[in-house]
Parts: C-alpha cells; sequence; structure tokens
C-alpha cells in the first residue's frame, strides 16, 4: 500500500465510511519531516499488477506520524504525531478528499497510539513521556467536535507506571506501546 519511492515509510491504515483505506506515512523518500495521510482506493489490484490509486493525501504537517483513526459520525480523521507532540486532524468531504484543520492537540508528550470510544465522542491518545524525560505515560482525553477539533478533557496518570517504577519493579524499560479501551454493558 506505498508508493514506489525508495525511502517511504508506511505506519498504519483504518477504512473510511465508504470503505477506502486511509493510510499514514511516517516519511515519504526517507523524509520524516511532513508525514502524509492518503486516500487509497483500488486495493485489490487485479492479476495485472495495477498499483493501487491514491485519490487524495494531505499531509501532517507534522512529523513523524504515526497512528490514525476515522471517525465515521463526523468524517474526521486523527493522526498522532510523535515527533512533533501533537494530533494532526482532518476533514474528508463526500468525494473523499481530505483537508487538513489543525494541530491544535498539544503537549502530549511523545503520542503513540489512539482509540476512539464506541459512541464516536472521546479520543484517548496514549503519551510515553519520552519527550521530558520523565518515562511518565499518560493517557490523554479529548472531546471529538465537529469541526474535526478536539476539546482537551483531562490527562490520567493514576495507575501507569513510570519507567523508572517498572525497572524497580519488573526489571523492564520497554514502555507501554498501545491503548485498548474496555468499557461495561
Amino acid at each position: 500500500l506505498t508508493r514506489t519511492q525508495d525511502g517511504d515509510l508506511p505506519f498504519s491504515f483504518t477504512f473510511d465510511s465508504s470503505g477506502k483505506v486511509l493510510l499514514v506515512e511516517v516519511s515519504l523518500a526517507g523524509s520524516f519531516e511532513n508525514s502524509v495521510v492518503s486516500v487509497i482506493e483500488n486495493v485489490d489490484s487485479d492479476s495485472s499488477g495495477d498499483p493501487v490509486t491514491i485519490s487524495s493525501e494531505a499531509t501532517t504537517e507534522a512529523a513523524a506520524s504515526c497512528w490514525i483513526q476515522y471517525n465515521p459520525t463526523s468524517s474526521c480523521v486523527y493522526t498522532t504525531n510523535n515527533g512533533e507532540d501533537t494530533i494532526s486532524s482532518f476533514f474528508q468531504d463526500n468525494q473523499g478528499e481530505l483537508e487538513f484543520v489543525s494541530n491544535r492537540a498539544s503537549a502530549l508528550n511523545a503520542p503513540i497510539d489512539m482509540i476512539q470510544s464506541l459512541e464516536y465522542k472521546f479520543l484517548y491518545a496514549l503519551s510515553t513521556g519520552h519527550t521530558d524525560g520523565s518515562g511518565q505515560p499518560s493517557i490523554y482525553v479529548y472531546e471529538m467536535t465537529c469541526d474535526c477539533g478536539l476539546k482537551f478533557v483531562q490527562s490520567i496518570e493514576d495507575g501507569l507506571e513510570s519507567e523508572t517504577e517498572r525497572e524497580e519493579t519488573a526489571g523492564e524499560v520497554n514502555g507501554y506501546a498501545g491503548i485498548a479501551l474496555y468499557t461495561s454493558h
């Protein structure tokens, strides 16, 4: 699902409401300056080996974008930007075109993974604590707005051991690598 240039580095993907692939690439041609989100059609290439079709793409205007989420209730797309401590947001119109909205969420302290609540109201982003050197992971909670913005709700550190604590208790410091959401009914 990548371009054909050397140095391209796809990282994660999701699907939009029409089944198109939304792919975030950390680097293009080896440059980590601006990551890119692409809307990909024709993923099932036929036996002739025709390449996939990129119908739209937009830069995240940030470095080292890794994880991507699509909100089907608002057609908003979000990426965590580990190199910039932000989350980029985009709007996807009815034709599938991406429009960059902003990097409003900031000061995330090396965000990696993220997940949405089941009702698509909240976005939870996991930060590692590596930017400030604390090694203290946090979960940042944002309310997703209809204009693809993010409204800060809270930051959670309780129950998340720092790397120092993990080294003392378990002898490991590999850090947290992902986030999952549990809900009870």
